[in-house]
């Protein structure tokens, strides 16, 4: 087994809407924190290439992730690609579900065909450094990262904390080639009130990793839906970035002087399809009643409570935001959940297009035998939203009241995944 890493730059001219905060509607870039990168590992055998792309943006749909596949595709090879994003909140918002005017539609997407363009470009470097033809052996290993991520609505309730980082060192004399990582948090360290570009703490734990290694990391995010720095950043500003990015990434580095050695390489793959029904919503007229409703209350109540309440208190009027668009711009009752599952040995990867939560996590690993190496990589290929709990609904949360699905559609994709990572599937290198 032969495995490159490349990375490139994939920062944006100022001036491109940003994604992830409804408070900030339609403003618009003004300069750079930090430069975005797409980090590209790709694995090849005699016949066989898959590709693990990761991208420091919001989330990609599912016609970008497709372009990026399509770029990807040489003549006589068949390529599985994986194309995951950071989750960063201060990153173009390539989504753009509704573009403020046919200029920033043309232009984001100029910047998606862009990405799609230094993506291939980055592969190609990925593929020259297999050329070389240097065998590599993996190490996995977890660490515990305290004083990151939390739980966003009660900070005292548990987490998976764990960073999950597999090693590529080359097989004649160690020389760590590259990290892929994977850690469950919103990265939003920087709030609504940020207008430059940055890869948040994902980013800045990366840079560390690379600075102090020389080797390129890919640090993926996981079951993220519920998990943020809410609770734990003690400002938004780019000092505080750097000292969470610093936390996150001496746990990785960590993690690099230990780990076992994946003796079984075989790496299997299988690929499922699973419908997911449409959550039935109140009229526009109820929801809009109730955002002022509670607009009212926030305004009344905000002075006499502590931060992080006001923060929760306004994300419920997000939510309902985010539910009224969904009430005006519907057009289907169900949506298409496309799940890719990996598995390297004692370590299975499976994609999820979209954020899951910590609950459905533990649901997944309890229904796996040996599923504590399971390492989810959310906001993958597609991005279908939130798929909340019975219990987020029941207490209606942000996540419960943004999502397009209820706990209906959860429950489905949980199978899905489930018996995905219960069968061997297609083997991909013998």
């Amino acid at each position: 087994m032969y495995v490159g890493f490349a990375k490139i730059d994939i920062t944006p001219p100022q001036g491109l809407p940003l994604g992830g905060y409804i408070r900030r509607g339609n403003k618009h870039a003004v300069g750079v924190m930090d430069r975005l990168y797409a980090r590209v590992s790709a694995i090849d055998s005699s016949d066989q290439v898959v590709v693990v792309v990761l991208l420091e943006l919001l989330a990609v749909d599912a016609d970008l992730a497709a372009a990026i596949r399509a770029a990807l595709q040489n003549d006589g090879e068949e390529i599985e690609v994986i194309t995951c994003c950071t989750h960063t909140h201060s990153a173009p918002d390539v989504l753009m579900e509704q573009p403020a005017s046919e200029t920033t539609a043309a232009e984001m997407t100029g910047y998606r065909d862009f990405v799609v363009a230094r993506v291939r470009a980055g592969f190609e470097l990925a593929r020259k450094a297999i050329h070389e033809r240097t065998e590599v052996d993996l190490y996995y290993s977890e660490a515990a990262v305290d004083g990151v991520a939390a739980n966003r609505i009660d900070p005292d309730r548990f987490i998976d904390n764990t960073v999950r980082v597999l090693a590529v060192r080359s097989r004649t004399d160690g020389r760590l080639m590259g990290v892929v990582a994977n850690f469950a948090c919103h990265p939003t360290v920087l709030g609504h009130d940020n207008f430059l570009y940055s890869g948040d703490i994902f980013g800045r734990a990366m840079d560390f990793v690379e600075w102090e290694t020389k080797s390129i990391c890919l640090l993926t995010n996981g079951a993220s839906g519920d998990v943020s720095t809410r609770f734990t950043r003690q400002r938004q500003t780019h000092e505080e970035v750097h000292r969470l990015g610093r936390i996150l990434a001496d746990r990785i580095l960590a993690c690099l002087g230990e780990g076992d050695l994946v003796t079984d390489r075989t790496l299997w793959c299988h690929t499922a399809r699973c419908i997911l029904p449409l959550q039935e919503l109140p009229s526009a007229d109820e929801i809009a009643a109730r955002i002022a409703q509670l607009r009212t209350e926030v305004a009344r109540e905000g002075a006499s409570c502590a931060g992080g309440e006001i923060r929760k208190r306004e994300s419920i009027v997000e939510g309902l935001e985010a539910m009224l668009g969904h009430a005006v711009h519907r057009r289907e009752t169900t949506a298409v959940a496309v799940l890719t599952a990996l598995r390297l040995g004692n370590v299975s990867f499976v994609t999820v297009p979209g954020e899951l939560t910590q609950t459905t996590r533990r649901e997944i690993i309890s229904s796996l035998p040996g599923g504590e190496r399971v390492v989810l990589l959310g906001l993958s290929n597609d991005y279908l939203g939130y798929f909340p709990t019975a219990d987020m609904i029941a207490a209606g949360t942000y996540e419960a009241l943004a999502s397009r699905f209820d706990s209906e559609a959860t429950q489905i994709l949980t199978e899905h995944i489930v018996e995905l990572l219960s069968k061997p599937g297609k083997e991909l290198y013998p």
